[in-house]
């Protein structure tokens, strides 16, 4: 099954939750294709992205991430890390596991990125005039 499937699947996941695609095909950054997808959240958002690094023809690293800012702040939490996931064999019984596991991924994204006190955003953007 191509990526773009999977990332489709994912989309239908966090959409049950609330979250909306923030660009259309992901991007590339840092070698890597990241999707995320966001939600209104107080005076900012909240955000689950997965990113995939494709580490030999057809077989990716990816890693599910919960964040949220406020105007000045954010947080990030990595959720889930999984290795050598084979895109033609994502959706076959074998890996009934895998599907298992990035479900239960995406619902803790969605938990954590909506419930993580202001307090806990420590990090800082970089503010320019």
């Amino acid at each position: 099954m191509p990526l773009n499937d999977v990332i489709n699947w994912i989309t239908g996941l966090v959409k049950k939750h609330g979250f909306i695609p923030m660009d259309d095909g992901g991007a590339e950054r840092h070698g890597a294709w990241e999707w995320t997808w966001l939600k209104a959240r107080h005076s900012g958002h909240a955000y689950i992205t997965l990113a995939a690094l494709e580490c030999e023809p057809g077989t990716y690293r990816v890693q599910i991430w919960a964040g949220t800012d406020d105007s000045n702040h954010f947080a990030r939490h990595l959720v889930r890390e999984l290795s050598s996931l084979r895109e033609v064999t994502l959706f076959t019984d074998t890996d009934f596991k895998i599907r298992k596991a990035i479900i239960e991924s995406i619902d803790e994204a969605a938990i954590y990125s909506m419930t993580v006190p202001a307090s806990s955003l420590t990090g800082s953007y970089l503010i320019t005039d």
